[in-house]
């Protein structure tokens, strides 16, 4: 929370440096703002209640899990200690992997995530049918929690960064408008894609897309984002989404004045 809530103020400074670059009146973020306090508020409470939720949802894959393999009560306790910090899809992922270990199926060594440095003792248990010890697999399954857990919050402090940095431009340039300093309707706003292989479908067709100010851009599969990362959008639409929005003033408002956009 506190790495948003800093990311959040610097992209409302610097916007206000580019906005004072663009037009002759300086302005200034107001991070006061009754806006801006709720949106820092508001965030601190959002990421709480989505892990909460998220931790809420692994436990419960784990469990279920445990009761569909008829597990005894101390590898149950086990399975749900694994699951603390991850998703019900990476809890399934573990389970999967634990499956495939104690089965020697060869899925083991296909995993992504997994422990690379073990795959020689896994290929070695598959190809001689010469099952792993509870020892081995609680190692290798630990491991390849580990790796998940460090996954999941690169995947959180990319897209919370990309949020936060949206989140205070777009605050910026409401303080601007707000103040006087620049009015809405000289702004056009242009959405840009990585322009790469790992860009979503969904995004594909944003590329180029050109809005007024307060009109949200419109994905491939219909959905509506005011920008990249938008926290009103579905999940499957910005975790790790590496788009951009670009927002230029077409025309000065008025010279010889300066004003702050600081409204309280």
């Amino acid at each position: 929370a506190a790495s948003w809530t800093t990311s959040y103020l610097l992209a409302g400074s610097s916007t206000a440096t580019f906005i004072s670059g663009q037009i002759p009146i300086e302005v200034v973020f107001d991070q006061v703002n009754v806006r801006a306090v709720l949106a820092m508020q508001n965030n601190q409470l959002r990421l709480v209640q989505s892990l909460n939720q998220a931790q809420r949802a692994a436990t419960r894959e784990a469990l279920v899990d445990g009761i569909r393999r008829g597990v005894n009560p101390r590898d149950a306790a086990r399975a749900v200690k694994d699951s603390i910090g991850l998703t019900a899809k990476q809890v399934r992922a573990v389970n999967s992997y634990r499956r495939a270990l104690m089965t020697g199926d060869s899925k083991a060594l296909q995993l992504k995530l997994r422990d690379k440095r073990f795959d020689p003792t896994v290929a070695r248990s598959i190809r001689t049918g010469s099952p792993l010890s509870q020892a081995q697999v609680d190692k290798l399954v630990a491991r390849y929690v580990q790796r998940q857990l460090i996954y999941r919050s690169e995947v959180i402090a990319r897209t919370e960064a990309l949020r936060s940095a949206h989140e205070g431009t777009e605050e910026m340039f409401q303080q601007a408008i707000d103040s006087g300093a620049i009015n809405a309707e000289d702004l056009i706003r242009t959405w840009h894609t990585a322009m790469d292989a790992r860009v979503r479908d969904t995004h594909i067709t944003m590329q180029g897309q050109e809005r007024p100010w307060g009109e949200p851009f419109v994905s491939g599969r219909g959905n509506l984002l005011r920008f990249p990362g938008d926290s009103l959008a579905p999940a499957n639409e910005v975790i790790q989404c590496r788009c951009v929005l670009a927002t230029q003033i077409k025309t000065p408002v008025r010279a010889g004045t300066t004003i702050s956009a600081e409204i309280r």
